[in-house]
């Protein structure tokens, strides 16, 4: 009978940790367990007995390797997997979830513009129908009623683009075409061909509603509409153009600043060429009207100078732009502005007068905003006293139109639309001020 024992070699590992212990493996079955042999009784005593020692050893080993185990786990960093091609490689931070913005994404995206106030919009309503009563009446000149209609449409378009509604925006381009194409097609229906500057308003009709289709088609992304639209207008304006000089050279009813428009419209003010001869034809009109000036001509009023001499400073202001002349263009720049405010003052004067009309002060004033537009078209000019007296003077303008108690005729329409542009300029300043928020820096936590 055999009466040693053979030992089996037995690893634990557990975590990091490998515990090697010896088992003692007793072979039982060499033993009978009936035998009353007294020294086999007591072998078979000492089997059980290093079989429970066994026992209660190798658990007591798992359980220190447990514990040892989660201490270097709670002291060791977590291991992340990064994905390549499909793989898993250790010790990579984890992918950023799709879908997931970051905060600093969050806090990149800017908060809506203020939009226009509901008054502003109800008043370009009320204008788009005073206006065309007033025009179907004929008590309301072609070239004032696309001014008015110009300001509608850019009601609506600031509208639809502070709301960010390129629906709207849409919508608004194709209901300015249809107003004017209405328009041209109500002037040309009239087949009065004697009266005065009829054909001159028909083409120039025609030449907003093909300028108002290029923008519609700008809007929807066609840029071959566009070039037929803008091929329609140079061909309108042209046709336009031809019909200003046979009334003033045959008829005598077209007075110089018309003319001048009309070839400016026709030749364009783009490049320098352009802006050449619009100069020229500019300072030939100052000239011209400062010698009806001094002859007592009413075409030489005050006014009629001061206006002249605005225009003439604005397109050489244009000039210098071009050609990168800055110390030119603020000296143009502060003698257009110096010239429209006499023209406004003077303007007043003669409207107190009753030889001046509110569409005339109004027109000193969208002077005066073109001038403003350009000097902060660049840097280097101070705006702030141009838009101290620009902003003083629309005050009074409000007042003036808010004091008018006969608004019938054309009156309503021109009061409306002195009230669109104040409510507008105020609009204006609230997105000046939010654009000077967004772009100042945010302080550090």
């Amino acid at each position: 009978m055999q009466e040693t024992f053979d030992h089996m070699k037995t690893t634990v590992v557990v975590g990091k940790s490998a515990f090697r212990t010896s088992l003692p493996d007793i072979p039982c079955g060499l033993i009978p367990s009936d035998s009353k042999s007294p020294e086999l009784k007591r072998l078979h005593v000492l089997q059980g007995t290093c079989r429970r020692v066994a026992l209660i050893t190798f658990t007591a080993i798992v359980s220190v390797a447990m514990i040892a185990a989660d201490a270097s786990a709670q002291t060791e960093p977590r291991k992340h997997i990064e994905l390549y091609g499909g793989g898993r490689r250790l010790n990579s931070p984890p992918p950023p979830r799709p879908n997931a913005p970051t905060p600093a994404a969050r806090e990149a995206v800017p908060p809506p513009r203020p939009q226009l106030p509901q008054q502003v919009l109800t008043q370009a309503r009320e204008l788009e129908e005073q206006s065309t009563q007033a025009f179907q009446r004929g008590l309301l000149p072609l070239t004032d009623y696309l001014e008015h209609m110009r300001m509608v449409y850019e009601v609506e378009r600031r509208d639809a683009i502070d709301r960010q509604d390129r629906r709207a925006l849409l919508n608004a381009a194709q209901a300015n075409v249809a107003r004017l194409n209405l328009a041209a097609e109500q002037l040309a229906a009239f087949r009065q061909p004697a009266a005065e500057g009829w054909e001159a308003d028909v083409m120039l009709a025609r030449a907003a509603a093909a300028e108002a289709s290029g923008e519609l088609a700008t809007v929807n992304g066609n840029r071959s509409e566009a070039e037929l639209a803008k091929q329609k207008f140079q061909e309108f304006a042209w046709r336009h153009l031809q019909a200003v000089e046979f009334d003033r050279r045959v008829l005598g009813l077209s007075s110089l600043p018309t003319m001048v428009t009309a070839i400016t419209m026709a030749a364009g003010d783009q490049s320098g060429a352009d802006l050449e001869r619009k100069s020229e034809l500019q300072r030939y009109m100052v000239l011209t009207t400062e010698q009806w000036n001094v002859a007592g001509a009413g075409i030489g009023r005050d006014d009629a100078v001061s206006e002249a001499r605005a225009e003439e400073a604005v397109t050489q202001a244009k000039l210098a732009l071009i050609t990168k002349d800055m110390p030119g263009f603020a000296s143009e720049i502060a003698r257009a502005e110096q010239a429209a405010l006499k023209l406004f003052s003077e303007r007043l004067d003669y409207y107190r007068n009753g030889t001046a009309s509110l569409s005339d002060l109004t027109q000193t004033m969208l002077l005066r905003s073109r001038i403003q537009n350009l000097a902060s078209s660049v840097d280097g000019i101070d705006m702030q006293p141009i838009r101290s007296r620009w902003e003083q003077d629309l005050r009074e303008l409000t007042s003036i139109a808010d004091s008018i108690e006969d608004r019938r005729g054309r009156n309503q329409a021109d009061v409306l639309f002195v009230n669109v542009l104040n409510q507008m300029n105020q609009a204006s300043q609230v997105h000046q001020r939010d654009d000077t928020t967004r772009r100042s820096p945010t302080p550090a936590p």
